[in-house]
């Protein structure tokens, strides 16, 4: 009796330290880096959000906001610098679930400076018509500076109530240049819309961020008393840009096509030519992923960081993989860094993988920021017992090796597709080495040995006895 209550108990240990262990250290392991890189968690709670913006120029006070953190489900929370994860405005998508995920929702994000306005974009479900349509919502503070509440807020929809949003198709990032807006919006699954400028769909939208109206030197714009959707458009014949970034005077996209993704410059009144086919999405691109990564969010480094040379002037590429792949599938999955002369306007290298995830349950990165010489970024998924999401920090450390590199990665792949062809390998082999949880199934049976040999030990006494 009393050597199954010791085994019981150092049972419980065992596995109570391993469960700590994973939750200090395996949540890292699942993401791969390169070497003199380190990856720690930030921040945690987030329910499948979608995409981050940081506060510029913030204060240093522990309950001043650092950053907003939006969630699919039209939920918008703020992180103060102490760590602090607060709800900031909650359930602005009307008729959503916020823990449903369909994969339409709260997409896009963006802070105007000027007047700590916040614009997020999103797509909601008409009760009237039962179609998805898309829309945005400002947040205004009016102190003119970011808060953890919004002062009030202005919904923005009739422009595209007689246009049809869907789920991954939707209207999505946004970037704030000056005076002006600009949103892109999906195609809305039908393709003949893209080079339609009477309407949105498949376009890059611009409004002036004050009136919300259109500027009158939108290169479609119509002097009338009419507001129209060529009002409002900037370039069209898109399928779906899901990354926005405005780099000194010029903004860059990523799109998503079939079976190729794209990055590119927008030129002002210029038709992307897309037509629904692969060759659409070729047309004007500045570079061509092939296969498809599933290209999302997008970040530039400059010079003004701590980092190394090689990793500065470079575009940071989010992919997100195939949808509803586990593991760290055939493609996509990481994060890209793309050599880009911005001047030149020319890639000048081919990409290659920054941060990479290598675990084994389902994960889709989707966003990537930058602030004080360290990357942020994460994925949609859950990952935590909570089923929420947590945001991770990449800084450079000088000598430091993470637990996974890409590079051993890669090689790890290549070894264990040698070994298949020229052994086979025991049953028991095959779980030890392959199932996720295999240190518990190790320390199970050492602790089940361990006992057994008590237990007789114990008996051995007692006989003598």
């Amino acid at each position: 009796m009393r050597s199954n209550i010791f085994f019981t108990f150092f049972t419980i240990i065992v596995l109570t330290f391993s469960t700590n262990l994973r939750a200090n250290e395996v949540l890292t392991n699942n993401w791969s880096t390169l070497n003199n890189f380190k990856i720690s968690v930030h921040s945690s709670g987030f329910i499948l959000p979608t995409t981050m913006a940081f506060i510029p120029n913030n204060d240093n006070k522990p309950t001043s906001p650092n950053y907003y953190v939006l969630e699919l489900g039209g939920n918008l929370k703020v992180v103060l610098n102490n760590g602090d994860v607060l709800d900031y405005f909650t359930n602005f998508i009307p008729n959503k679930n916020p823990e449903t995920m369909d994969q339409s929702g709260a997409a896009g994000i963006c802070l105007d400076h000027e007047t700590a306005s916040i614009f997020v974009t999103y797509a909601y479900d008409d009760i009237d018509t039962g179609e998805k349509r898309n829309a945005f919502i400002k947040f205004n503070h009016n102190n003119n500076e970011f808060g953890i509440k919004p002062d009030d807020n202005q919904i923005f929809e009739r422009l595209f109530l007689n246009e049809k949003s869907h789920s991954a198709h939707q209207i999505g990032p946004c970037v704030i240049d000056g005076e002006f807006i600009y949103i892109a919006v999906g195609y809305g699954l039908d393709k003949s819309e893209a080079q339609n400028i009477n309407s949105t769909l498949g376009s890059l939208i611009r409004l002036n961020k004050n009136s919300l109206k259109a500027p009158k030197d939108n290169p479609f714009y119509i002097d009338d008393d009419k507001s129209t959707a060529q009002d409002f458009i900037w370039a069209y014949g898109f399928r779906n840009i899901f990354g926005l970034l405005k780099v000194q005077d010029s903004i860059y996209f990523t799109q998503n096509g079939g079976n190729i993704d794209s990055f590119g410059l927008i030129e002002k009144g210029k038709n992307y030519l897309w037509d629904g086919t692969d060759n659409g999405i070729a047309a004007n691109s500045e570079y061509i992923f092939t296969p498809s990564q599933g290209l999302v969010s997008l970040i530039y480094v400059d010079k003004d960081t701590d980092l190394p040379k090689e990793f500065l002037n470079k575009f940071y590429i989010v992919s997100t993989g195939a949808t509803g792949e586990y593991g760290p599938g055939d493609k996509g999955k990481s994060v890209w860094i793309l050599d880009y002369d911005i001047v030149n306007k020319k890639v000048t290298s081919p990409p290659k993988e920054f941060i990479k995830f290598t675990g084994e349950y389902l994960q889709l990165p989707v966003e990537i920021d930058f602030k004080d010489n360290s990357f942020y970024f994460f994925g949609i998924m859950p990952e935590n017992n909570d089923y929420s999401t947590n945001i991770y920090k990449v800084s450079y450390e000088k000598n430091f090796t993470h637990s996974n590199l890409i590079d051993e990665f890669y090689l790890n792949i290549n070894k264990k597709e040698d070994l298949i062809e020229t052994e086979s390998i025991s049953t028991i082999d095959y779980y030890i080495n392959n199932l996720r949880y295999r240190h518990l199934i190790l320390i199970f049976l050492i602790s089940t040995i361990f006992g057994t040999i008590l237990f007789i030990i114990y008996k051995f006494i007692r006989r003598k006895k």
